[in-house]
């Protein structure tokens, strides 16, 4: 998985034209490749080919679907991050301040990255299911490819319900332009779909511990599935089955907590751990033909800027400050951190989570280390744990779990922040919330997180925070992008 781009470079030539931006403006990938799989190397190549839009954006893979768009839209539009003035941040700008409109080149690849991934799953779930059965020589990789299109299909319609709300469910191959031309599904008729992808995905899917030592890991597993389930169940409120599901992660016995808290997002040597459930593979290079930019992007170019209002919400003596964040006098790079000298900051602080030091990577001949074998994790151990909490402390139900819950997650190796008090459902839910923010700072949550937190609740943080523009009921779901309403006359816009 971590060669996964190299790996797709064979079947490149057939799916290059599904390499544009806009899902609309494509060649339908269906006249070229339905049918077409014959053997079960070419199900593995195409069932890679669907990870790979998970890396784009901004039409190249080093600023991609993920790696950029994910803190643009889930981090600066929240209360934990802001981006400098910059004639190359306008439309970074534009989101930050609620500015929104539907020509944002950042909507348009989040949509379109994850139409292009969509359209690659449904490819692979059509192309095996038309195969004869006897194409696969391995036990189990038909089931195998297949769960891992359902998967990464469910996964992308949940990066565009959760910034778009519904969507057009396209799940068959698109074979003629009038295909594309597809009415928006309700937000309802979407999380079901989502579901459902995952429900077929659990059903097929291996455990994680199929994958461990082996160069497989990093692939979808059983556990990624129903961590996503109970993700997706938790933004839909529906509690006790989110509880349920990341029950059921907790209980496999697959994950645990690592006992490095910093090293799972700036290690090269120390990814898909143990704490890992999925996270999107990269691979390093040295100069601009590939690898990832987010540690550009966050840290040493200085695009995501914590707040100090993130800063102070750390409890004292909270090492995950340190650990996501640099201050004014830290170490960075074997010396202290001036914000007057180095990266542009609108806070005085830098990122520090996803942020690799130079010496570590290697230097292209324009002096930039830019290809960067950084993963991006979109569903971790410490995640669950929470999901697990909320959803129990949502239905003021057993909170001595709850708490236990949330003190699992500040209690690990390398934090070691004493444990919540007892209390009731009001005070357990400040505190999930509080952990939630320390916790997953600058993985790109924050913004969802206060949206599906509710009117009241979002309103009083972002105006709080000076952004007087927002405005809940405009802005809980973003705009479709224009080129897609130009293209599809039966798109409604948000």
């Amino acid at each position: 998985m971590k060669n996964l781009l190299k790996i797709c470079i064979a079947i490149c030539l057939v799916l290059l034209n599904a390499g544009c931006r806009d899902f609309l403006e494509k060649q339908p990938l269906g006249e070229t490749l339905l049918g077409s799989i014959t053997t079960e190397e070419q199900a593995v190549l195409f069932v890679n080919a669907a990870y790979e839009p998970l890396l784009w954006g901004r039409g190249d893979p080093m600023q991609g679907h993920y790696f950029n768009d994910m803190w643009i839209l889930g981090d600066i539009t929240s209360d934990d991050t802001e981006t400098p003035v910059d004639p190359n941040n306008i439309q970074e700008r534009a989101l930050q301040d609620f500015n929104v409109f539907p020509d944002n080149p950042n909507l348009r690849d989040w949509f379109g990255s994850a139409y292009v991934g969509i359209a690659r799953c449904n490819v692979v779930i059509r192309g095996i299911g038309d195969s004869p059965e006897n194409i696969f020589k391995t036990p189990g990789m038909r089931q195998r490819c297949l769960g891992e299109a359902y998967f990464l299909r469910a996964l992308y319609f949940f990066d565009l319900a959760k910034v778009f709300g519904g969507v057009p469910l396209i799940e068959t191959p698109v074979t003629t332009i009038q295909d594309t031309k597809v009415r928006r599904s309700t937000a309802t008729e979407t999380w079901a779909f989502i579901e459902n992808d995952l429900q077929q995905a659990r059903t097929y899917l291996p455990s994680v511990s199929v994958y461990r030592n082996t160069a497989n890991l990093g692939r979808a597993s059983k556990g990624a599935a129903t961590a996503l389930l109970a993700k997706v169940l938790l933004y839909q409120q529906k509690w006790a089955a989110a509880a349920d599901a990341a029950e059921e992660v907790i209980a496999s016995g697959d994950y645990a907590l690592t006992t490095d808290y910093l090293a799972q997002f700036n290690n090269q040597n120390d990814q898909n751990t143990v704490e890992s459930i999925f996270e999107v593979q990269a691979y390093k290079t040295n100069g601009w033909g590939g690898g990832t930019e987010i540690s550009l992007d966050f840290g040493r170019w200085g695009f995501n800027n914590p707040t100090k209002e993130l800063v102070n919400a750390y409890e004292k003596g909270d090492p995950r400050l340190r650990y996501t964040i640099f201050s004014p006098g830290d170490d960075r790079f074997g010396q202290p951190y001036d914000p007057g000298k180095g990266p542009n900051t609108v806070t005085g602080y830098l990122a520090r989570k996803y942020v690799f030091d130079p010496a570590t990577m290697g230097v292209a001949a324009n002096g930039w280390t830019n290809g960067e074998g950084i993963n991006y994790i979109v569903l971790r151990y410490a995640e669950v744990l929470l999901i697990h909490a909320e959803a129990l402390i949502e239905q003021n139900v057993r909170l001595t779990d709850a708490m236990a819950d949330i003190n699992a997650v500040r209690a690990r190796k390398g934090v070691k922040m004493p444990p919540v008090p007892p209390g009731d459902q009001a005070a357990l839910r400040q505190r999930l919330r509080h952990e939630r923010r320390v916790e997953l700072a600058l993985e790109g949550q924050r913004y969802f997180d206060l949206i599906r937190w509710g009117k009241d609740y979002a309103t009083s943080v972002l105006h709080g925070q000076g952004k007087a523009n927002f405005q809940y009921d405009k802005h809980k779901l973003f705009p479709i992008p224009q080129i897609e309403m130009d293209l599809n006359p039966l798109l409604i816009q948000n």
